[in-house]
């Protein structure tokens, strides 16, 4: 990913971060002069509210994309694919290959896994230990 992309995605986190410690003082300051039977459904609130951000920092931290290519043979789906990557992840100009589906998960560990698809003439298994190069 480009670093105006991680730079984006640092940011969000920061603020998510922010905004758990804002509700946090909010709520702790609120829950002084709110009778005792608000107290669970606040504290239901700051639970949920912290869940969603743990998990909108574990997608910035692992973003996934999954696309869908289709069209004829050598019209640069392939080529679209690792364009939008920013490696060469899919192969290009091999045999007949006029549809499929990649997904891509974003790790320090560079692999690739080609899932079996019915009628497919390509080759499927996965490969782990993949360079740029």
């Amino acid at each position: 990913m480009s670093n105006k992309l991680y730079k984006v995605f640092e940011d969000v986190e920061q603020n998510a971060q922010l905004l758990s410690k804002y509700w946090h003082n909010f709520s702790t300051e609120i829950s002084e002069h709110l009778p005792d039977t608000y107290h669970a459904e606040l504290e239901e609130l700051s639970n949920k509210l912290e869940r969603a951000i743990d998990n909108l920092v574990d997608e910035l931290q692992n973003p996934t994309l999954t696309l869908a290519t289709t069209g004829t043979t050598s019209s640069g789906k392939s080529t679209l694919v690792n364009l939008l990557c920013g490696a060469e992840i899919v192969p290009v100009a091999v045999s007949e290959m006029s549809a499929g589906a990649v997904t891509i998960e974003y790790s320090e560990k560079k692999s690739l896994i080609i899932h079996e698809t019915p009628g497919a003439l390509w080759e499927c298994g996965e490969w782990t230990g993949i360079t740029d190069e």
